[in-house]
């Protein structure tokens, strides 16, 4: 059963507390103890039934706004780009714009059953406390940068494909034919990223009481702390395999940006063959490293297929000039489960 999208749902005040609820799909409006109720219908085996709602940020605001006019009883969870709200048997999710069309974010609940799965069958023997590399997703090797834009001369870089995706298979924790059924679609690349990422959600949750925040009840939800380590046991494998690279290649390795490297030319086939003996498939551009700010903490660069420039702030403990042993990075190397098919 494929969902709807509702664009174009508006929700306009009329009188004091007589609404009217339009949406050009159309969405029914259901009346009961003299409340109007937003109903969409689905059939399934020709019979009605009631489903979630998709909004986009302007008309789950005026949701929102609606039933705290209307002095309802909800609960708001707060989850950054996917908030929601649970009115009655009604969910409303808001979704960002461009987010309505189909991005594959059916993925997450799939992967959360494997992952759960996974830690089922792997808790005693297997599964290592990790904490998260976050902050050490993105790296710059200073002194090889300002050497590249002294010269003035073309990198390299190298783009892994589907880079978590194919590392949660390859580590076991999620199954062969989730993997597959997940790689079906180019466009489902956001959902694929967003399914590893909710692995470690954290939501706010707060219960409305007549239209007003009941704040003394609100609470924070987290992942299991399993979940938790699974996500960064897929994110540090990850980073560990391009800390391996810069270990091996300190002179020529440039910039690291959460699954994508810049490198210097003369090691390109050393490190295609890098990759390939991991198991990644990867994209490769020509660009060249324009401008180092020191000050600000920022590296510019221009792809040049597209002519296009771009860039990226880094911190103080982001510079690779900063570790004191830089073989020290390599956290916790993990040799994967399964090789791809």
């Amino acid at each position: 059963m494929k969902l709807k999208e509702y664009n174009d749902l508006s929700i306009k005040k009329k009188a004091k507390k007589k609404h009217k609820i339009k949406t050009r799909l159309g969405n029914s409006i259901k009346k009961s103890k003299g409340k109007e109720e937003l109903v969409r219908e689905v059939k399934v085996n020709n019979k009605v039934v009631l489903s979630n709602l998709l909004l986009d940020e302007k008309n789950f605001k005026e949701t929102k706004d609606w039933l705290i006019l209307n002095q309802e009883d909800f609960t708001y969870y707060m989850a950054g780009s996917s908030d929601r709200i649970k009115w009655g048997e009604k969910i409303f999710t808001c979704r960002s714009e461009g987010s309505f069309v189909d991005k594959g974010f059916h993925l997450s609940k799939i992967v959360k059953q494997d992952v759960d799965y996974w830690i089922t069958n792997n808790w005693h023997d297997k599964l290592v406390e990790r904490q998260s590399v976050d902050r050490m997703q993105q790296l710059v090797n200073l002194e090889a940068v300002e050497k590249a834009i002294k010269e003035d001369d073309y990198v390299t870089s190298i783009d892994l494909d589907g880079c978590y995706w194919e590392t949660a298979y390859k580590m076991g924790f999620i199954s062969f034919r989730t993997y597959i059924m997940g790689s079906k679609k180019e466009e489902w690349k956001v959902g694929r990223n967003a399914s590893i990422g909710s692995l470690s959600k954290r939501e706010i949750i707060i219960p409305y009481k007549n239209g007003a925040p009941d704040n003394a009840n609100r609470y924070i939800s987290e992942s299991s702390k399993e979940r938790q380590w699974v996500r960064n046991a897929i994110i540090g494998h990850v980073f560990d395999m391009f800390a391996e690279l810069y270990c091996s290649i300190p002179d020529d390795f440039l910039v690291y940006l959460t699954d994508c490297v810049f490198i210097n030319n003369r090691k390109f086939r050393y490190v295609l063959d890098f990759f390939h003996k991991k198991g990644y498939e990867f994209k490769i551009k020509t660009v060249q490293l324009t401008e180092l700010d020191k000050k600000t903490g920022s590296v510019s660069w221009k792809e040049l297929a597209k002519d296009k420039s771009k860039y990226f702030v880094f911190s103080r403990h982001q510079r690779l000039d900063n570790l004191d042993h830089p073989e020290d990075i390599i956290l916790n190397p993990i040799t994967p489960k399964n090789k791809r098919r």
